[in-house]
């Protein structure tokens, strides 16, 4: 029975690998479940009673990105919270940079599966996925708001379009990156243009209400 698992396990691992390699290559449109089967060494069949689409296959591999990346941008706002009601505009561009160094992080280490979200996911309910970070932002950012409204502090009210511009215009350069494919040394290059930018959106955003 454990044989049986481990041999699961080790070919739903296989599957997954193989897939992301026809996925990049050719997108998910031209991806063929039958090319994957063959790569993997098992009937297509075989295939289905691991994964019932090649939607659902796509899905195992770029969904877990999109959780972590949005908890990393959740947890930036909490500190620049805190930092926020101390009025230090050194200390918040500080956060700022250690939260694009935590996505770089994030990027860099499955470089593949970010490549896979926003360059090879065309025919996939991800296909706007930029859009949908845009879209997430923006609602936790109002949420954000009215939490801080609760704590007696009190800034410019922003409707949905400004917020949506705003937050558009801070993730741009880096969803940018990885559009372009760049490097890991040249995204580096672009840390400080991504401080500036993050700063500048989020000084809007906590502006005192007049």
């Amino acid at each position: 029975m454990m044989k049986e698992a481990k041999k699961k396990s080790e070919t739903y691992s296989a599957i997954l690998k193989n897939a992301k390699t026809e996925f990049l290559q050719k997108g998910f449109d031209k991806a063929s479940m039958r090319s994957i089967a063959a790569m993997t060494g098992i009937t297509a069949g075989a295939l289905y009673k691991h994964f019932p689409s090649k939607a659902a296959i796509f899905e195992a591999l770029v969904q877990p990105l999109i959780t972590q990346t949005l908890s990393i941008g959740a947890d930036f706002s909490e500190i620049a919270i805190q930092l926020f009601k101390t009025e230090s505009a050194p200390a918040i561009k500080e956060a700022i940079r250690i939260s694009i160094q935590n996505l770089y992080t994030l990027v860099y280490n499955r470089f593949d599966e970010f490549t896979l979200l926003f360059n090879r996911s065309a025919g996939t309910k991800y296909e706007n996925i930029r859009h949908e970070f845009v879209m997430a932002d923006v609602a936790a950012c109002k949420k954000l708001m009215g939490d801080l409204t609760m704590q007696g502090i009190r800034i410019s009210p922003l409707n949905d379009d400004q917020l949506h511009l705003i937050y558009s215009t801070a993730l741009t350069p880096f969803f940018e990156i990885i559009t372009h494919e760049y490097s890991y040394e040249k995204a580096l290059s672009f840390m400080d243009i991504l401080t500036d930018v993050t700063y500048f959106c989020w000084t809007k955003i906590m502006q005192p209400e007049k």
